[in-house]
């Protein structure tokens, strides 16, 4: 099949989805459910080189879906008054994901013996970031009180980029830097990337919003423009911070972050763009999900696969998220909802195309990524279809009075 006749199903797909996505939305079907079964289904009619789990075009297209999702997610945050304003979810980005990211990589230490602690400590990692998309019936309901919908939707905004440099720490030792250099080499390299990253990220945020700021205030650029502007800058902070010897996302991340118009008609545009773009790209991502890399690692599944999965999705996540919540306004109810509100998707799904990339191919780590396409696969159902119901439930409770005891 020749890609661009594939390009053409899938957004013929896209297209029918979009005419009943109401519909299906209330009937707990989500938009990424739908992509990655007729993946799984068009997987066995597939034969596209450029689609193979190291092609240059999947990795290309992996690159510019994390490229939007990082920027616009950390776009809609106020960095100004983010300490002021978001203690609860501060609390889920640096006390929870912490320890699910330290719990994951010791959990998987006696499941998976013979890999390296860097590998696990990858796998633990690519599994920590949350993505709302996949319970958008939780973060759009009106009866999840919203207190929990700010704090799962901030979460999941901010956890894929908190994730990079942990991540990028242990590619680099995988890639052999670990051994063929020493500790002190390998932090600088490292310590180079990051400050590379965090100094372009923050120059080009500052500066890209001083000049949307200029050209809106004098009415130079039309609404339709700025939402461009918004895109194209996000594509040259990764362009310049890669090609100055920084990492790219983390960049991206840093200048969303700074990115602030004064007009909020402005940011409105930008993130309405920005969702424009990132949706139609992360449901391609989930129809590959479904054709090319759940295939390419089943036959790796065995019994530790399943158990580290289901452990994953559960315990791992919730303990944590629970304890980071203790002597807050939520009730236990509500910390087991947010708790369990932890869905993995579309940033697992690109950090292992993107790891994949680096890292030359999937030799000697395909168990590890069979956890990761597992737990996403096992995910997407799981919490698509408990969303709805599990949404009405708490919004019965609350209605019901339950006292908001401290936690």
């Amino acid at each position: 099949m020749e890609i661009i006749v594939l390009i053409g199903l899938i957004f013929l797909l896209i297209f029918v989805y979009g005419l009943f996505s109401e519909k299906l939305s209330n009937m707990s079907i989500s938009g990424p459910m739908v992509f990655t079964v007729f993946g799984l289904i068009a997987g066995n009619y597939i034969e596209v080189e450029q689609l193979q789990i190291n092609g240059e075009g999947l990795i290309v297209v992996g690159q510019i879906a994390l490229i939007a999702i990082l920027f616009t997610d950390a776009s809609g945050i106020e960095l100004k008054d983010f300490f002021k304003v978001y203690k609860l979810p501060i609390r889920l980005l640096f006390i929870g994901l912490p320890i699910t990211m330290a719990i994951g990589t010791l959990v998987a230490i006696p499941l998976f013996p013979g890999f390296e602690i860097a590998a696990l400590a990858l796998m633990a990692f690519i599994l920590s970031p949350t993505d709302a998309a996949l319970g958008q019936a939780v973060v759009q309901s009106p009866k999840v009180p919203a207190k929990v919908r700010e704090s799962i939707n901030v979460e999941s905004g901010l956890n894929d980029g908190l994730v990079l440099p942990p991540l990028l720490i242990c590619v680099v030792i995988l890639q052999g830097g670990g051994d063929q250099i020493g500790f002190s080499e390998l932090a600088e390299f490292v310590g180079m990337q990051l400050f590379v990253a965090v100094l372009i990220g923050v120059i080009l945020g500052w500066l890209g919003t001083r000049l949307i700021n200029w050209s809106t205030a004098r009415n130079y650029s039309d609404k339709f423009y700025q939402g461009i502007c918004v895109v194209a800058l996000a594509i040259i902070t990764f362009v310049i911070a890669e090609h100055f010897g920084g990492n790219g996302f983390i960049a991206t991340f840093i200048a969303g972050m700074v990115y602030s118009p004064k007009s909020s008609k402005v940011a409105d545009t930008g993130a309405e763009f920005g969702e424009v773009i990132s949706q139609p790209l992360a449901l391609f991502i989930f129809f590959i999900f479904g054709a090319v890399l759940f295939p390419h690692f089943v036959e790796f599944i065995d019994l530790s696969v399943i158990i580290y999965s289901i452990l994953s999705l559960t315990v791992l996540r919730m303990i944590p998220v629970v304890l980071s919540l203790r002597s807050t306004v939520f009730t236990m109810a509500e910390k087991v909802f947010i708790a369990w509100f932890g869905p993995r998707g579309i940033a697992s799904i690109l950090y292992i195309l993107i790891v994949v990339d680096d890292l030359g191919g999937t030799e000697g780590l395909e168990k590890l990524y069979a956890v990761i396409v597992l737990t996403v696969m096992l995910s997407i159902f799981a919490h698509g279809l408990s969303a709805v119901p599990y949404a009405n439930w708490l919004g019965k409770k609350q209605q019901q009075g339950v006292p908001e005891a401290m936690g």
